[in-house]
């Protein structure tokens, strides 16, 4: 895993945190293996893409409604609000 990730939006690069796993310090990674309708990703072979967003990409995009807010997972119910 690289040392330094990029964002995918604006390019800024961020500290990776933890060694041998993708989290950028200062944003957000995701991973996919692919999806059903992605007509440029979905190997079907268990091979994944990861990106990285830093926060201030992310907040932006939050600000003009680009960004969907899901209800909280009843799996992480250590997290008490």
């Amino acid at each position: 895993m690289a040392d330094t990730l990029k964002c995918i939006k604006c390019e800024r690069g961020m500290e990776n945190i933890s060694s041998g796993c993708h989290q950028p310090n200062e944003g957000l990674g995701f991973h996919t293996r692919g999806h059903y309708g992605s007509a440029y990703f979905d190997p079907m072979d268990g091979s994944y893409l990861e990106i990285s967003v830093c926060d201030e990409c992310v907040k932006a995009a939050d600000e003009k409604g680009l960004v969907g807010h899901g209800d909280p997972d009843p799996r992480y119910s250590w997290f008490e609000l």
